[in-house]
Order: C-alpha cells, then sequence, then structure tokens
C-alpha cells in the first residue's frame, strides 16, 4: 500500500478541481485537500496508485477512468478522492454556484443529450483503459 505526500496531493487537488469545475482551485482549497488526505489516510493499492499517477500524467483521462470505476468499482480510491474535492468545492462561498440550479435555456436539452453521450464514451473508454494502467 502506498501513501504519497503534500506536493502529490496538491497535483490531485489541481487536476480533480479542474475536472470537476473546469478551473485551478484556490489555495484555501487545495490546503483543505491536503489536510483532508492527511486525515484521511486513503492507502492505496500499487494499483489504485498507478492509476492515479496516470491520470496525473494525462488529466484528460480523468473522465473515463472516473466512468469505468463508477461501474465497476464505486468504492475505489480514485472517487473517494475525487468526493472529497467535490465536497471541498460544494461547501467553498468561491465556487458553490458550480453546483447550484441554473436558469436553463431553450437548448439545455442538446446540451443534456451531448452530455449524456459523452459520459456514456468516456464510461466505455474507460472500460478499455483501465485494465492497462499498471
Amino acid at each position: 500500500m502506498q501513501q504519497f505526500e503534500e506536493p502529490f496531493w496538491a497535483k490531485e487537488a489541481s487536476v480533480y478541481s479542474r475536472y470537476l469545475i473546469g478551473q485551478e482551485p484556490d489555495e484555501h482549497s487545495v490546503a483543505l485537500y491536503i489536510e483532508a488526505q492527511k486525515k484521511l489516510k486513503i492507502n492505496l493499492k500499487h494499483r489504485e496508485a498507478s492509476q492515479i499517477r496516470f491520470v496525473l500524467l494525462f488529466p484528460f483521462t480523468l473522465p473515463m477512468i472516473d466512468g469505468a470505476m463508477a461501474i465497476l468499482r464505486p468504492d475505489y480510491a480514485i472517487r473517494k478522492k475525487l468526493y472529497t474535492m467535490f465536497c471541498i468545492l460544494e461547501s467553498s462561498p468561491k465556487y458553490h454556484r458550480y453546483f447550484l440550479p441554473q436558469e436553463r435555456k431553450g437548448s439545455f436539452l442538446f446540451t443534456f443529450l451531448l452530455t449524456g453521450i459523452r459520459s456514456v464514451f468516456n464510461t466505455i473508454a474507460g472500460l478499455f483503459i483501465v485494465p492497462w494502467i499498471y
């Protein structure tokens, strides 16, 4: 089992934030994420650590790996870490607006369908990618 340190967690916080809200987190959110990782002490198996390193090297694969893990192993370490960052961002006065309901335009149905199609694609691609990451 592996445990990482603060610089690694700061990079994770950045990648997860870009995935969740499309922008870099502020220093306070990163500090909260690092503190949460220290307290949670999520010990990673070799495969989980390899997948997290892979995501940090290739952040565009995070939606694919997250989609696949949501089906295969919802309690997987990457998902636990994503939930941690999600909670930090959602409770932050600076970022909470990303998680509140918004007024929708007429093109919302089209956007909703495209998002669904993209999610299915990411999940299928992730099902092919995940077994090859060690």
